[in-house]
């Protein structure tokens, strides 16, 4: 065996024992039900919502952050509207 294909048999083989020393992916799920009506008259929307999250990490959440920006469009002035 040559010195060029010693190299080559070597980065075949760290390629194909590197993915499994590396951290196993996953990935996380969120089911989301969302129930909007619109009132034009009033320009107003009500709305409902629920969620299912799925965690298939293998380290427990204590903490799950949920943003929600209820006003975000309700004026010209608003940060998100400009």
């Amino acid at each position: 065996m040559t010195p060029v294909h010693r190299m080559l048999a070597l980065v075949v083989v760290s390629a194909a024992i590197g993915p499994m020393a590396a951290q196993n992916y996953f990935q996380q799920r969120v089911d989301t039900r969302i129930q909007v009506t619109l009132d034009d008259v009033r320009h107003q929307l009500r709305a409902y919502e629920e969620f299912d999250y799925t965690n298939h990490s293998t380290q427990a959440l204590d903490t799950i952050w949920v943003h929600l920006w209820a006003n975000a469009y309700s004026g010209r002035g608003s940060a998100l509207c400009r």
